[in-house]
C-alpha cells in the first residue's frame, strides 16, 4: 500500500514542515490529506469508528481516528487517474502474502476501470466502486488483462 508515513519524521513523527523542500514536500502532503479524508470516510463507511482500540487511553492511537484508519486500512495509486483508492485492510494484505512483484499498471481504482463511467454513487461519487476478486470474493486489488479483478 501507499506509504503514507512518509510525510512524517521516521524518529518522532511529527510532520515534516522546511519552506525550502515545500516543492518536494507538497506532492506528498497532497497525498496524505486525500488518503486522510479517504480513509476516515472509509472507517465510518466500514464501522470501524464504533471499536473501542482507539478511544482507550494508552492505546497507540488514542483520540487519533485518522492515524489508526491510515494504519488499518491499505491504499493503492491508481495507475490511471493517480489516485489513493481502497484495497482492503492491511491485515488482510498481510495474510494474503502481499508481493512486491507486480506491475503498478494493475493497480487499478474502480472508477478508471472500463464501464464504470456509467457507475457513480450520489453521495461518494467512483470512490466507494468496488469489484470483488473473481477467485476469492475478497475486494480486488488488481485489473488485469482489461477484464479481470484479482485480490
Amino acid at each position: 500500500g501507499l506509504p503514507f508515513g512518509l510525510a512524517h519524521c521516521p524518529n518522532c513523527k511529527q510532520h515534516i514542515e522546511n519552506e525550502s523542500q515545500t516543492s518536494l514536500t507538497k506532492p506528498i502532503w497532497y497525498l496524505y490529506d486525500d488518503g486522510k479524508q479517504k480513509a476516515m470516510v472509509r472507517l465510518e463507511y466500514m464501522g470501524l469508528d464504533k471499536e473501542a482500540d482507539y478511544k482507550v487511553p494508552g492505546h497507540q492511537y488514542f483520540n487519533d481516528p485518522a492515524g489508526y484508519a491510515m494504519d488499518r486500512l491499505c491504499y493503492y495509486m491508481c495507475a490511471k487517474c493517480k489516485k489513493p483508492y481502497f484495497g482492503g485492510e492491511k491485515q488482510c494484505a498481510v495474510a494474503a502474502g502481499a508481493r512486491d512483484d507486480f506491475n503498478p499498471a494493475d493497480l487499478v481504482c474502480g472508477g478508471c476501470i472500463p464501464g464504470s463511467s456509467e457507475q457513480n454513487c450520489p453521495k461518494h461519487g467512483k470512490d466507494f466502486l468496488e469489484f470483488k476478486c473473481r477467485f476469492c470474493c475478497s475486494v480486488a486489488i488488481w485489473f488485469r488483462f482489461g477484464t479481470k479483478h484479482f485480490s
